[in-house]
């Protein structure tokens, strides 16, 4: 006496919603009117959107560096665990915020800025940026912006690889340091030398 619903699958791998509801014949019996609508597409693309879903969430794993997906506007639609890691918060809980609701005042207001200028422009860049990550520490970042476009070409948002470059920005300040001391000490030196050949040339015209 309860209509239902319920999904079937054909020997033929078609896809069905079935819906019965209860009726009354005009002998009084009680019947049964069901209606099967075709669903197999519905469940196909569902079933793909589900399988690319897990191969998107694969790649971005296991990916080394921080990467995110965002939409156009501005929030994030995925987080790769380095991302959310640096950030100090969880993959889920940073899906569908805006940089303000990730990072400090700062950093959100660069982060934003640089996304947008990709988005409206429809170009790729590549820029080092420093971030102060959840542990407090400072680390420098290669990061390469890319838009994302419709088959019409309409951006619809972008996708961002930050790759940790902090050490090799490190070792290139200690040889940029090093440089700059032995530049220091050979023109000490050679002031040096400088003097005392001086003072042995005076020597002479005075001998």
């Amino acid at each position: 006496g309860h209509p239902q619903e319920w999904e079937w699958t054909s020997d033929q791998g078609q896809v069905y919603q079935l819906y019965a509801h209860p009726m009354t014949d005009v002998d009084g019996k009680n019947v049964a009117m069901v209606l099967g609508i075709d669903i197999t597409r519905r469940v196909t693309a569902q079933e793909t959107l589900k399988e690319t879903q897990q191969y998107q969430r694969a790649i971005l794993d296991n990916i080394p560096d921080m990467a995110w997906l965002k939409n156009r506007d501005g929030e994030y639609v995925a987080v790769n665990e380095a991302f959310a890691t640096s950030a100090g918060s969880s993959i889920d809980s940073i899906v569908g915020l805006m940089d303000s609701q990730v990072w400090d005042k700062d950093m959100a207001a660069i982060f934003s800025k640089r996304d947008q200028a990709v988005m409206q422009t429809g170009e790729r860049t590549v820029t080092e940026e420093i971030i102060v990550a959840a542990d407090g520490e400072y680390r420098w970042l290669e990061t390469v912006r890319s838009p994302i476009f419709d088959e019409s070409g309409q951006t619809l948002g972008l996708v961002g690889i930050a790759h940790d470059i902090t050490e090799r920005k490190r070792a290139t300040d200690r040889l940029m340091f090093t440089r700059n001391e032995l530049e220091r000490r050979v023109k000490d030196r050679t002031s040096e030398l400088e003097r005392v050949n001086l003072a042995l040339t005076n020597e002479v015209e005075v001998r």
